[in-house]
């Protein structure tokens, strides 16, 4: 049995349910998952925990890395936010001015 590929189908079969889901129902929250998600991670042995994990380990210590690493310029954002937003505007003014 290769407990990692039951984990993976798990999460596809809940995305894909998330994806089905007729209008006005509500998504389901993590938390319906988590007792079957617990109990297929409890049988895993250590070696298959760190196989199923170790990608998604090394994307979250690169992410991290960067974070502490990048220097992040608010005024830039905020100028480049304000001129998106103006440049949104004058394209609705235009488009309805037409």
């Amino acid at each position: 049995m290769m407990v990692s590929s039951s984990i993976f189908y798990i999460l596809i079969t809940c995305f894909n349910e998330f994806l089905a889901l007729p209008e006005g129902e509500a998504r389901k929250k993590a938390a319906v998952f988590t007792p079957s998600l617990a109990k297929i991670w409890n049988e895993m042995t250590a070696e298959q925990k760190l196989a199923a994990t170790d990608d998604g380990v090394e994307e979250l210590r690169e992410l991290r890395e960067m974070k502490e690493l990048s220097k992040q310029n608010v005024p830039l954002h905020a100028f480049n936010d304000a001129r998106a937003t103006l440049e949104s505007v004058a394209n609705t003014v235009c488009f309805l001015h037409n």
